[in-house]
């Protein structure tokens, strides 16, 4: 029941933060983005400990999912140095950021090896493909990485393979049957994944495009996306598992 009620808590607090979030007000805008965050952890924490003992798709490895959304709520803190305070060393409040965001794809990605497979293979070629498309793509759009280049690829790799992951788990789950106790959770990962890579492509154009500072709009559609992203994540694990 608690992990509702977090779950709830981490909605509204999104809502909340996406529309009252304002540099010129940051201590507001960051206890609203912390807090959201950490209601979301909090959620598939407690979701994850109540489901363990009586779900009959769940087993340990779902800590890493956990583990994954606190290293978003790590990133977060991070890049909203950025946004809502005179960030003194921005090129490191970048590059922690982005590790923390790099260390959760990797923690999603453990957790979905021991149902994929064989196929892992198949989503570290996603990894690389999607890295080769976004180099691609800022070369085309014009965005510069500068020194983060390498940090920005890596993580590119990282993301595309976990979404690889979701993907093949989704199919794999999607061939035992829509009604399958593990395809609703397939699903949700999948479409939350979707999600996250959005909000990613948008965060690029607001950090290396080349009209800077970017137009204020984009950080909404940023916000909207991210946190679409991860309460979906947790809620994988309330609702589904």
């Amino acid at each position: 029941m608690l992990s509702y009620v977090l779950l709830g808590i981490a909605v509204a607090l999104s809502i909340g933060f996406i529309i009252f979030q304002r540099p010129k007000y940051p201590f507001i805008s960051l206890a609203l983005k912390g807090l959201a965050s950490l209601a979301v952890v909090a959620a598939a924490l407690i979701g994850f400990v109540d489901a363990l003992g009586s779900s009959v798709i769940l087993d340990s490895s779902a800590i890493y999912i956990c583990l994954g959304l606190a290293a978003c709520m790590l990133g977060d803190v991070f890049l909203a140095q950025l946004e809502f305070n005179d960030a003194k060393y921005a090129f490191r409040v970048r590059a922690f950021g982005m590790l923390a965001f790099t260390i959760a794809m990797c923690s999603f990605f453990v957790f979905f090896v021991q149902y994929i497979g064989d196929s892992a293979l198949f989503a570290l070629i996603v990894g690389v493909i999607l890295a080769l498309l976004i180099f691609l793509i800022s070369q085309l759009l014009g965005l510069k990485f500068g020194k983060l280049f390498a940090i920005v690829i890596a993580y590119s790799f990282a993301i595309g393979t976990v979404l690889g992951a979701a993907i093949i788990n989704l199919v794999l789950s999607l061939k035992a049957g829509i009604d399958s106790v593990f395809a609703p959770f397939a699903i949700i990962f999948a479409a939350a994944m979707l999600l996250f890579l959005i909000s990613d492509l948008v965060l690029s154009l607001i950090y290396f495009g080349p009209k800077q500072p970017a137009n204020r709009k984009l950080y909404y559609v940023n916000y909207a996306f991210y946190y679409a992203a991860i309460i979906a994540i947790a809620s994988s694990l309330i609702f589904v598992l």
